[in-house]
């Protein structure tokens, strides 16, 4: 090759670098940073994808960075524990520097305890953490003496808040009330939460129990109380005694009970229904009200009634958000929810009444009509146009049963009265609504191809919806009629697109309303 050839190939060479370079800085300049930043935010539930970007250049590692390390999540077993966690931020505060979201989970067979101390510890060094989320932990002891230390530490929680989740986790109450003070939480949600050195003892938790009502809950034994009276002679016992032999000879309830044993002198059924506190106005509860006094949002799951009571009791009147698993069976929990909605629903927005529990079985004869079909007469209603005025959002998450999938005729009917109830509450709402959200959890059984029958077969076909409709063409400035699946998981029911067939069958049912304003009713 000539030199006049190696000349003019070394030209191109160092132009074709050159224009490379060029091209490249020329997109970097021209991508303003708030573009990248979209870009990267767009990929946030991509992990590959941002993993790539983070490879493309320097330019680019940090924002994929914001959120590949948004959630740190401390998954405690044999080889990991939380010390170890806290060393690798120590290690990394870099990456710390990243994480808005922390979550902490117990995977040992045999759990162990957890200081608080050493959980606060870990938080500390996440100087934007926004989400707390503590899962199947046993915490033990208190932030003190060092609450000092941590509330220096934790300054941005003060600032901002924390959104604190606890699942399946037991805490002492001196615990709790340092944990969501310190973390300044602005969010709470409890769902399985045992609270231990309470002053209120754990309330039994029975099934519309009261004395003053007829309400007859549904019997695990298929014996009636009305047929074990029919077999059993009470009689007074002339020589009461008490041996070993007679001990021995006892059998279980399910054993002798329908026999003629002569040796049955007296039987003693004590059901002891008002061993409990009884609830009138909120009075004082275990946990201080300072430990909630920066909470604007509360959400309470499968909870133990004293732990529910000494929330709701404890939390003040400037509440923005509220939701709770309602278990509409239970006497205690329906008093509870009325007094706190009328004692501090003044300034609530957003409410949420979660329907799914199971309902108790009740003697027609128990039941009324106020014009929503027949409810229970116990079922209290709760008018939330004088106890939640400024109540802008309301959702109801109810169960849809179908004939043939492990239900039949009876549970369809009891599954009715939470939809009748459902729709009495709307219709007290005040006339600020603009949005209601009716959660549907779905069973498996519905989400294979929809077929002409099933609708026919669903609770569904028993909601009178001519009711809802008038109902709901009743607030002027609703915006918005949301209908969500809802798809049991686990222990938290996972959101899903609503099966074609149900959206389709809720339409039809609603065509008037629809009619009104097309853009009112919407599925996901």
């Amino acid at each position: 090759m000539s030199s006049a050839h190696a000349s003019i190939l070394t030209i191109l060479t160092s132009s074709l670098v050159l224009l490379r370079k060029f091209i490249m800085e020329s997109t970097l300049v021209r991508l303003l940073p708030e573009l990248k930043l979209c870009i990267a935010q767009c990929l946030r539930s991509d992990r590959d994808a941002l993993c790539a970007l983070s490879l493309t250049s320097s330019e680019w590692l940090p924002l994929a960075q914001r959120w590949l390390f948004s959630t740190f999540r401390a998954s405690l077993n044999d080889t990991r524990s939380i010390q170890s966690y806290r060393k690798f931020l120590c290690a990394s505060p870099h990456l710390a520097l990243h994480v808005t979201r922390f979550v902490l989970v117990e995977t040992r067979r045999q759990p162990g305890c957890i200081p608080l101390k050493d959980v606060l510890a870990l938080v500390a060094l996440l100087p934007r953490v926004r989400s707390v989320t503590v899962h199947s932990c046993r915490i033990i002891g208190r932030a003190l003496p060092t609450a000092n230390a941590f509330s220096s530490s934790l300054s941005s929680c003060k600032t901002f808040g924390v959104d604190v989740t606890l699942v399946n986790t037991s805490l002492e109450m001196t615990g709790f009330q340092d944990l969501v003070k310190l973390l300044a939480a602005s969010e709470l949600r409890v769902d399985g939460l045992s609270l231990g050195g309470s002053s209120r003892r754990s309330i039994p938790q029975y099934d519309d129990d009261d004395t003053q009502s007829d309400d007859v809950a549904e019997l695990d034994d298929p014996v009636a109380l009305d047929d074990l009276f029919e077999f059993v002679h009470v009689l007074e016992s002339q020589n009461h005694h008490t041996s070993d032999d007679d001990e021995e000879n006892i059998g279980g309830p399910d054993e002798d009970l329908k026999s003629d044993d002569s040796n049955v002198q007296t039987l003693v059924v004590d059901l002891d229904v008002n061993d409990y506190p009884v609830f009138g106005p909120l009075g004082t509860s275990s946990l201080l009200p300072t430990a909630l006094a920066t909470a604007r949002s509360i959400h309470i799951g499968q909870t133990d009634l004293a732990v529910q009571y000494d929330i709701l009791t404890a939390c003040h009147d400037r509440l923005e958000s509220f939701g709770i698993l309602y278990n509409l069976s239970r006497k205690h929990e329906r008093d509870t929810v009325k007094t706190f909605l009328l004692e501090k629903g003044g300034n609530l927005e957003h409410l949420h009444f979660d329907c799914t529990h199971k309902v108790a079985k009740y003697r027609l004869r128990d039941s009324d009509d106020h014009g929503f079909g027949l409810l229970p007469r116990s079922w209290i209603n709760i008018p939330l146009a004088s106890s939640c005025p400024a109540l802008r959002t309301l959702a109801f998450t109810l169960k849809v049963a179908c004939l043939g999938d492990g239900a039949g005729e009876d549970i369809l009917r009891r599954t009715l009265y939470t939809w009748r109830y459902a729709l009495q509450m709307i219709a007290t709402a005040p006339s600020t609504l603009t949005s209601i959200t009716i959660r549907l959890n779905i069973p498996y059984a519905f989400w294979p191809a929809s077929d002409d029958t099933r609708f026919a077969k669903s609770l569904l076909r028993m909601v009178d919806w001519a009711q809802w409709i008038e109902v709901l063409a009743g607030f002027s400035q609703l915006r918005s009629l949301l209908f969500e699946g809802r798809l049991p998981v686990g222990e938290e029911p996972e959101q899903v697109c609503i099966p074609r067939w149900i959206a389709e069958s809720i339409t039809e049912q609603l065509t008037p309303l629809v009619n009104l304003n097309p853009a009112l009713l919407q599925f996901h």
